[in-house]
């Protein structure tokens, strides 16, 4: 299949960051550098942009995670506060999903590119409309949630709970439009 999203994290600068690959009309690579800056690369390694992640609406802390669209149409950024999206062939800003109260753990796109779902510290999980940016669902968990993922037909997703004690905590799965 050539629009396989993978998801992984690579050494940068001396630490891990999070890396996402692009496949499919155009091949690319994109790194979140230092927590700062998202940098995206073509598949020989040239630069193809670079967005400083706090140039439109600031995170007031890191940015914790980078993936693209089913569809390789658009590119997200997620940290404190919410997630951000790009247009994935220049980098544009388009719009900030702003309904987390502190930072967003982690986020992922549906396979057919409808939702997004969010999980974080505030035991808040939130699944977006992405062509509305309409709220679809805010679940309130007992403890710290993420990560997060849909089924293979977008229809269901899971995260998890981490629950208020240090021991435990629980995979939830809930229908995406129920």
């Amino acid at each position: 299949n050539d629009r396989t999203l993978i998801a992984t994290k690579v050494p940068v600068s001396g630490r891990e960051e999070p890396i996402a690959l692009r496949n499919g009309e155009v091949s690319q690579v994109a790194v979140v550098a230092a927590a700062k800056s998202i940098i995206v690369y073509d598949m020989k390694g040239d630069l193809v942009y670079e967005k400083p992640s706090a140039e439109e609406t600031p995170w007031d802390g890191e940015c914790r995670g980078v993936a693209w669209s089913p569809d390789g149409k658009w590119l997200f950024s997620w940290g404190m506060f919410g997630a951000k999206v790009y247009d994935a062939n220049d980098g544009t800003y388009i719009y900030h999903f702003t309904d987390h109260k502190s930072t967003v753990r982690d986020c992922e796109i549906d396979p057919r590119g409808r939702y997004i779902v969010m999980a974080g510290t505030s035991r808040c999980v939130t699944i977006y409309e992405l062509r509305s940016e309409k709220l679809v669902h805010r679940f309130i968990e007992s403890g710290i949630t993420g990560p997060c993922t849909f089924d293979h037909a977008g229809d269901r997703v899971a995260y998890f709970d981490r629950g208020r004690g240090a021991k435990g905590g629980k995979v939830v799965i809930r229908d995406v439009q129920s």
